[in-house]
C-alpha cells in the first residue's frame, strides 16, 4: 500500500503568514476607515460654533459656559486625552483666533493609560524640576515661565488642585500671549484620570516686579481660581 503524502510544514508556516498578513490588511484598513470617521467628526464639531460649544461644555462639565468666555476647541483624542480651550476671543466658524485676548483657559483630559507617566512628568515641572511637561509639548503647548510667582493647593467641592502660578509667555497652536499663567493639576478622588488645566491672564505689573503688586482677581489670585473652577464638573465629566 502507498504511503499517504504527508503535508510539509512549510505549507502551515505558509497559511500562518498568510493569515497574519491579511489580518495586518484588516487592520490597517479599519484603522484608516476609523481616522477618516473621527476627522471627520472633528471637522464637523470645529465647524458648528454650537456644536463646539457644546462639546467643550461637557467635556468640562458644565450647563453654560464663564460670562465672556467662548469655546474655542472641544476635542477627543481617542487613547489619548480629551482638550478643551476657552478664550474671551470670539472664534471664527472654524474655531479659529487670531491672538488670545485677555483670559482663556486649556484643559487637558489624560486617558488612563498615559495618565500615571503625565501625572509624574507634571508635578516634575510644578516643582521646578523641568520647563515644560511632556504631555503640553506634545499638545503643542508651550509655557516660557521666566518667573515662578507662588506655588499652592486647594480643595475644591470634590477635586484636589496643585498649581504653580508663573509670568511669562504661552504658546498654543500657534498663539503667543503673554501675562500670568496659572498651571493646575486637577485631581479627583477614586479617578486615576488627571486632569491638567493653564489659566491665561494679564499681568497688572508687566514690567514691574511682582512684589506689592495687587493680584486681586488675577489668575493668580486663589479665591479667583476657585470662583472661576467652580463653574466646572471635572470629576462628574
Amino acid at each position: 500500500m502507498a504511503s499517504e503524502k504527508k503535508t510539509s510544514p512549510w505549507v502551515y508556516v505558509g497559511l500562518g503568514c498568510a493569515g497574519t498578513v491579511v489580518l495586518i490588511i484588516v487592520v490597517g484598513v479599519g484603522a484608516i476607515f476609523m481616522l477618516q470617521r473621527w476627522t471627520k467628526s472633528v471637522e464637523r464639531t470645529m465647524n458648528d460654533p454650537v456644536a463646539r460649544t457644546e462639546r467643550a461644555m461637557e467635556l468640562l462639565g458644565c450647563q453654560e459656559l464663564p460670562e465672556s468666555y467662548n469655546a474655542m476647541l472641544g476635542l477627543d483624542i481617542p487613547f489619548v486625552a480629551e482638550i478643551a480651550i476657552l478664550t474671551d476671543r470670539e472664534p471664527d466658524s472654524h474655531g479659529k483666533i487670531e491672538e488670545f485676548g485677555e483670559r482663556a483657559f486649556i484643559y487637558l483630559k489624560m486617558s488612563r493609560l498615559l495618565g500615571k507617566k503625565a501625572k509624574q512628568d507634571f508635578m516634575d515641572f510644578i516643582e521646578g524640576k523641568k520647563k515644560n511637561p511632556d504631555i503640553f509639548v506634545q499638545s503643542n503647548i508651550r509655557i516660557d515661565g521666566h518667573e515662578l510667582l507662588k506655588r499652592g493647593e486647594m480643595d475644591l467641592d470634590g477635586p484636589t488642585v496643585t498649581y504653580a502660578v508663573h509670568r511669562g509667555d504661552v504658546q498654543v497652536e500657534g498663539h503667543e500671549t503673554g501675562g500670568l499663567a496659572t498651571i493646575m493639576l486637577i485631581e479627583c478622588p477614586e479617578d486615576s484620570q488627571p486632569r491638567f488645566g493653564v489659566w491665561l491672564g494679564r499681568d497688572p505689573s508687566e514690567d514691574e516686579p511682582l512684589e506689592g503688586v495687587d493680584l486681586t482677581g488675577t489668575t493668580a489670585d486663589e479665591s479667583a481660581m476657585r470662583e472661576f473652577l467652580g463653574h466646572f464638573s471635572f470629576c462628574g465629566a
